[in-house]
């Protein structure tokens, strides 16, 4: 059971995220505070005729990238509202982002970096989706980077750049490397509890009852990983342990039947875990 971060700071972790991105020469693609302040110059003339295209773009979609584009480079927040889906936008991979919530992360950006200026071009529409390089420049020093806006029944309905994706990407799977170092640390004793929850649940002769699992990721308050192993009975929980990493001191322990129990553990799987926890990209909360 992990706690994610409210939408509005998941919406402004994905600005951020971006802006940090502007700031180390990053590949073809920057992020989403970047991509968000979308402010913006001359379009291509070639990726223009392209885009015209009525076959490749029957719905014209080209044209409402640089309508979008041209109200960002305005900081026309009320021509920029209406383009988006009002209640369902995937933006910069937080979904559920309403309009509201994107036009004020915009806003935001764009008040704190009155300079944010951009260029688009190369646009190209596959159905729904329109891809484009956006040329960003704020605080002197100017990024390109692959970014796209994906449309239906004609409103903006996901927002995102490539380097965005990977980066989302890469910290899902470091996280994910990360719980199951820890879990390694203490694995003989989940496994040891996970035995005796089969062997209840066996004697039990219950078909309602089951065994189950839970880990408990770190929180601000709370820096430890906790890994719950307990009986499921149809109207309540019946824990048997909680076997608990802090990472910070090094240690383990167990509680079971009210009684705490330090663990011996692994030094070579605690350093492991150590080790690949440390390399976990931070997450952002919020914009500076």
């Amino acid at each position: 059971m992990k706690a994610g971060p409210g939408l509005a700071a998941a919406l402004a972790a994905a600005l951020v995220v971006a802006l940090a991105a502007c700031k180390h020469d990053p590949p073809a693609s920057v992020d989403a505070a970047t991509a968000d302040a979308a402010v913006s110059a001359p379009v291509d003339a070639g990726a223009t005729a392209a885009a015209h295209d009525a076959g490749a773009d029957p719905h014209g979609y080209a044209d409402k990238v640089r309508a979008w584009n041209d109200a960002l480079n305005r900081k026309d927040m009320a021509a920029l509202g209406p383009m988006y889906n009002a209640k369902s936008i995937v933006f910069y991979g937080t979904a559920g982002a309403t309009r509201a919530a994107v036009v004020k992360a915009k806003t935001g950006y764009l008040a704190k970096h009155p300079d944010f200026s951009q260029k688009i071009a190369d646009l190209s529409v596959t159905g729904g989706r329109v891809t484009f390089a956006k040329t960003s420049t704020v605080g002197g020093k100017t990024t390109t980077y692959a970014a796209y806006l994906d449309f239906e029944n004609g409103l903006v309905s996901q927002e995102g750049d490539e380097t965005t994706d990977k980066n989302r990407e890469a910290a899902r799977e470091a996280g994910e490397n990360c719980e199951d170092a820890v879990a390694a640390i203490v694995a003989d004793q989940v496994r040891t509890t996970s035995a005796e929850c089969l062997k209840l649940v066996d004697e039990a002769h219950d078909p309602t009852v089951h065994c189950g699992g839970m880990t408990i990721a770190p929180t601000a308050s709370d820096p430890t990983w906790t890994f719950q192993t307990f009986i499921d009975h149809p109207e309540h929980i019946e824990t048997l342990s909680f076997a608990t990493v802090d990472l910070d001191k090094a240690t383990a322990t167990e509680m079971s039947g009210g009684e705490e129990t330090k663990l011996e553990v692994d030094h070579r799987a605690m350093d492991e875990a150590i080790r690949i926890c440390a390399n976990k990209p931070p997450k952002a909360t919020t914009l500076p």
